[in-house]
């Protein structure tokens, strides 16, 4: 069976388009509360495949290019189906069609929180499971199916003090990533890891417990060691810097400057706004669109679908999703 967490991945590589699928409209126009009107499981997953299709086919015409809509069912076969192990959600279902609808955008990595709750886990740490969509996520925490040992294994946010496995950031688009702190043996001897995130102004440090992050002049390993303002300055012994700001000196990769600024030949320079010539994404307030002649644009919107080397759009065409033709 394919699931939502699959879906999930599958709009990751194949974003839609704000705009698209009427039907969802209808669909969730003809819902009103009460609980003889609440959305099927079977109504949301075909308004979840529908909505995915109907934006894909926008995102391949927008470039000049078709999309055979008969081929959706095999693109997104099984998406948006639960887990044997979860249960379906209707009120959380309902708003995960609409904030996807509302957010989405062509070659944008989608993130709608609500989504994750339109099924819920029903099994305890340690229970056996085949995907993280069969855990039962703990109330501020989250859950997920180890894949070296099949058991459900709960993530704990930690605070200042707690036994720790990892540290972690969540980034403005909601994403959170996550590195083995030095002390940590992964989860070989438990089902619980403890997260200390660096938006709380913590880490996982070398005595396996959340500690602070460095502040201005205290030592450090690298740049994730010091508070989010500062740097790991090398050339002072190892010791947390203030990040450069406008005008200021910098090298590349090493002195880094303050957040909306980057490093241009030497000196802190304002990030470059959408549109502007770029050859790193380093350069840009969003992304750089990669290739012979890319833009800065908005994280995924295709700006050059015509560059034959790196455009999102291109990959599309070789994965064999949009036709190379035009519609």
């Amino acid at each position: 069976m394919v699931t939502l967490s699959r879906l999930l991945l599958v709009l990751a590589l194949l974003p839609v388009s704000i705009g698209a699928c009427d039907d969802l409209n209808q669909a969730t126009k003809a819902k009103s509360s009460g609980t003889a009107d609440l959305l099927t499981q079977t109504e949301f997953v075909t308004a979840f495949q529908d909505l995915a299709c109907a934006n894909l086919k926008k995102c391949c015409t927008d470039a000049g290019l078709g999309l055979d809509t008969s081929r959706c069912s095999t693109i997104f076969s099984g998406a948006g189906e639960g887990a044997d192990n979860a249960i379906f959600n209707p009120t959380n279902a309902e708003q995960c069609l609409v904030e996807l609808k509302a957010t989405a955008s062509c070659g944008t990595t989608n993130h709608s929180p609500t989504c994750n709750l339109a099924y819920k886990g029903m099994l305890e740490p340690g229970e056996a499971c085949k995907q993280s969509l069969d855990c039962a996520k703990p109330s501020g925490g989250d859950a997920n199916c180890d894949p070296l040992r099949g058991i459900c294994v709960v993530g704990i946010r930690g605070e200042l003090g707690a036994e720790c496995q990892q540290s972690c950031e969540q980034v403005p688009n909601g994403t959170v990533y996550c590195v083995w702190g030095p002390a940590s043996s992964g989860y070989a001897n438990g089902t619980q890891i403890t997260n200390c995130f660096a938006n709380d102004g913590l880490l996982c440090g070398d005595t396996g417990q959340c500690a602070t992050l460095a502040t201005s002049g205290m030592t450090c390993v690298d740049d994730s060691s010091c508070s989010r303002e500062l740097y790991c300055d090398i050339s002072r012994g190892y010791t947390c810097q203030p990040k450069r700001a406008l005008g200021q000196a910098c090298v590349e990769f090493s002195v880094l400057c303050v957040a909306g600024a980057y490093c241009n030949s030497g000196t802190c320079a304002a990030k470059k706004a959408n549109g502007v010539r770029c050859a790193t994404t380093a350069e840009c307030v969003g992304v750089c669109n990669c290739g012979v002649s890319g833009d800065c644009a908005t994280a995924g919107t295709c700006t050059d679908p015509a560059d034959p080397i790196g455009t999102y759009i291109s990959l599309l065409i070789l994965a064999g999703t949009c036709d190379a033709t035009s519609p």
